[in-house]
């Protein structure tokens, strides 16, 4: 039972709201130290590891003030391993039943194990248990914990593969336009959101010859670059301009605005 429950949950929120304040680099050594040397009285928790899966297997990134020889990998196939990835979160409190990790006294050591994971990255937490832990306490503190880190590591994960998206989109755009004696030819594409499905170009195809192109979808796009025609619906204001390239004598083959 937890002694001081209104000191205990004052800690617990601390550690809530640094999550979102701290760099990702550190997010999870700063849990993992939280949670032995702030809530580890209270929860009755002690030598801390933390492992990322590689390959078939979880290898230890780094511990509580652990010796070397106990710091080895944990097999993936592990029936042990295997109820912490269906559960989420798993006490392992039978002596028959346990991960397969040395201990200070080399004897029989509850432990609590729960991951966390970013897209195809999985980390996975490693605590012993000792004697006066409560399971209703042990649960309610490391679910909420994984909750919040989890909702912190994808939120990261999705703001970083918008903006690469974004990068890669922006590539895409032409850099800048084609010069035609007697017209000021500017293009600009702004997203509704970080990112939008619009995408504009300039083809050029000789000197005699100068066709611009302004299309709703990349799909679009390559139907009238690739079959040389432009869509029924033209707004009245590009057919004036249509008119007026014409009269230039250059050959536009595609002047189009898809509605």
């Amino acid at each position: 039972m937890i002694r001081n429950p209104k000191e205990y949950y004052r800690k617990l929120d601390a550690i809530l709201a640094e999550i979102d304040l701290i760099g990702s680099d550190k997010i999870l050594p700063m849990i993992l130290k939280k949670l032995v040397n702030t809530l580890g009285d209270d929860l009755h928790i002690r030598n801390g590891r933390l492992y990322e899966l590689e390959l078939d297997e979880f290898v230890p990134v780094q511990s509580d003030n652990l010796p070397e020889e106990e710091k080895k990998p944990l097999p993936l196939k592990s029936s042990a391993i295997q109820e912490v990835l269906r559960h989420g979160c798993y006490i392992f409190y039978e002596d028959d039943f346990l991960l397969d990790i040395e201990n200070e006294s080399h004897k029989f050591v509850p432990q609590v194990a729960f991951t966390v994971q970013k897209n195809e990255i999985v980390w996975l937490f490693v605590l012993e248990l000792y004697e006066g832990w409560d399971r209703e306490a042990i649960e309610f503190s490391i679910n909420t914990i994984r909750k919040v880190l989890n909702a912190r590591l994808i939120s990261e994960w999705m703001k970083s593969s918008l903006y690469q998206a974004e990068m890669i989109q922006k590539s895409l755009l032409p850099r800048k336009p084609p010069e035609i004696p007697g017209f000021d030819i500017y293009g600009k594409s702004i997203a509704a959101e970080i990112v939008g499905g619009d995408l504009y170009d300039y083809i050029l195809f000789d000197e005699s010859e100068k066709n611009l192109i302004d299309a709703e979808t990349a799909e679009e796009l390559t139907f009238l670059v690739e079959t040389g025609r432009y869509t029924r619906s033209v707004r009245p204001e590009m057919k004036v301009v249509m008119e007026e390239l014409i009269k230039t004598g250059l050959d536009f083959g595609i002047i189009s605005n898809v509605v």
